[in-house]
């Protein structure tokens, strides 16, 4: 499909999955005060698609600044999407769990994850504890986390929907594309897996740039502050993340990948963020295959994006 086309199927996909559930008053949380520009690039998505729905004023928090707070059965509590449903990144899925179980009453939807488990045995604990919930929702964003949300969570509900980050609107290149510039992005945590490019120009290997001592915006590096300050009140981190923090980091990654006229990424948001501004860009796989199942569940049907060894 055509980008503008892609897009749209994307957002209707994600619009009649998730308009149904998430009510009139709502509260996000777990939201990614980090510097990983994908997931903010998520976040960003959830804002506008909430925003679509017109719903204002969604009070957002990280893991850091929720305070457990006292909710009428009404309020629905959507808990952000990504990629760390399982066992491998540990505190933000234990964060996830204590809200589900903090809350029996109310409504809970997990915006679309892919879901990985190292060990299954925690899987089937964590199912356990899911079950409990009457009301629990859980978003898959690829056929992989769906079939094995299928296998372990069956009490919950559990639904296919593509990344938030496809929400994002008005996104442009800062740069026009160099046809002689080529980037490789090679992610630098435990979720890379060994990757080669063959081509014959000069490649420039880099992550994130807000990974990179001399490249973190302004605002990313005064947000950390504030966030690890004991006399800055939690709701003004809030107020300063949502309004300050998340639009740099969004255009950090736009100016980041804007200028080059190839792109291979180990990162699945680089991808994205290539459909986004209209780059093409080839995604290479990630440790454990959350790069792979996402393209062949969604990606694939875009005319920018390519897979290596296919």
């Amino acid at each position: 499909m055509e980008r503008k086309e892609f897009i749209s199927y994307c957002r209707k996909r994600i619009r009649e999955v998730l308009a149904p559930l998430v009510g009139t008053e709502c509260i996000l949380t777990g939201l990614p005060y980090h510097r990983n520009i994908g997931d903010i690039l998520i976040w960003e998505g959830e804002v506008q698609f909430l925003e679509s729905l017109d719903l204002k004023g969604i009070r957002g928090s990280s893991r850091m600044t929720f305070t457990f707070p006292a909710l009428p059965e009404s309020a629905v509590i959507l808990l952000h999407g990504g990629g760390n449903f399982g066992d491998l990144w540990p505190e933000e899925h234990l964060f996830r769990t204590k809200v589900i179980q903090a809350y029996p009453r109310n409504r809970i939807v997990v915006f679309p994850q892919t879901v990985w488990y190292g060990n299954e045995a925690s899987a089937v604990e964590d199912a356990r504890i899911y079950a409990a919930h009457p009301d629990l929702h859980i978003c898959a964003r690829d056929g992989m986390s769906y079939d094995f949300l299928g296998r372990f969570f069956t009490a919950n509900d559990i639904l296919p929907a593509p990344d938030m980050a496809f929400c994002i609107d008005g996104l442009r290149p800062s740069r026009q594309a160099d046809p002689a510039r080529a980037l490789l992005v090679r992610r630098t945590d435990k979720e890379l897996k060994d990757c080669d490019i063959d081509t014959d120009l000069a490649v420039e290997v880099r992550d994130w740039p807000s990974y990179e001592r001399t490249t973190v915006p302004p605002a990313g590096r005064v947000f950390e502050k504030l966030l690890f300050s004991r006399v800055v009140p939690r709701r003004l981190v809030d107020i300063y993340a949502a309004r300050v923090m998340r639009p740099a980091m969004v255009q950090s990654g736009v100016d980041f990948l804007s200028g080059y006229g190839q792109i291979w990424s180990t990162r699945l948001h680089v991808a994205i963020l290539s459909v986004l501004l209209g780059l093409r860009c080839t995604l290479m796989d990630n440790s454990y295959g959350k790069n792979r199942a996402f393209y062949d569940t969604w990606l694939k049907d875009s005319d920018l994006i390519d897979f290596a060894g296919l």
